[in-house]
């Protein structure tokens, strides 16, 4: 059920590594750039506290160096520009860091996650339409919805939220799941958030149940970079 993965450049060089050859050795191409702005790694984890200072007190000029810093890496990484661009905690809901990326997502013809809530909360449920509006004026490419449940511990209830929400797309209309499948290990436990939500996503996304279920409502799966 899986399309699209995004990946985070900004972190241990190992990690970097590891991610590069599970790509290579699958051969997925479909990859998008997950940015952080600040680095991820085992002695350092940004929080929503460190972003919303950042952007309080950053110039326009130390935003986009960031950015286009993050852009630049994934491009010597995997070769390429990112399908599409996904930022951590929805932060390019704010408009400061908006304006860099939707003025790289239309130069290279690249879709970007619908922004959604500004660093805040668990649930991505907040619409942020004077982002959202912003973004379709310049002719960013977006889906229509973004459904995701990032807290939880029972597979039935997110699958039968996910469900239920899928009902109300109309015919027209895309929308992107986010998920974030992946193993428990000692890494996970100590340097992430989400622990059990990974295991809880990995189910959902090799769930050929739930897949048959949305088949059947008649969506079909693509990639971000067919908007």
């Amino acid at each position: 059920m899986v399309t699209d993965i995004a990946m985070m450049v900004l972190t241990d060089h190992e990690n970097c590594k590891h991610a590069v050859s599970l790509i290579e050795k699958n051969k997925l191409s479909h990859i998008g750039l997950h940015t952080c702005l600040f680095p991820w790694t085992k002695n350092f984890r940004p929080h929503r506290s460190d972003y919303i200072e950042f952007f309080k007190m950053a110039t326009d000029g130390q935003i986009e160096e960031k950015v286009m810093k993050e852009i630049e890496l994934f491009e010597k990484l995997i070769g390429k520009k990112p399908d599409f661009i996904s930022p951590q905690f929805n932060m390019h809901g704010n408009l400061r860091l908006l304006k860099t990326v939707a003025k790289y997502a239309v130069e290279n013809n690249i879709p970007v996650r619908i922004p959604r809530a500004v660093l805040v909360g668990d649930e991505i449920t907040d619409k942020n339409y004077s982002a959202e509006i912003f973004l379709k004026r310049l002719g960013v490419k977006m889906t229509d919805h973004l459904l995701a449940h990032i807290l939880g511990s029972s597979v039935t209830k997110i699958t039968g939220m996910f469900e239920s929400e899928l009902t109300e797309i109309k015919e027209d209309e895309s929308v992107e799941l986010l998920l974030h499948p992946g193993y428990h290990d000692r890494e996970i436990f100590e340097d992430s958030s989400l622990n059990y939500e990974r295991t809880r996503d990995l189910v959902i996304s090799l769930d050929p149940v739930f897949k048959d279920k949305i088949l059947k409502m008649g969506f079909i799966f693509g990639h971000m970079s067919e908007i």
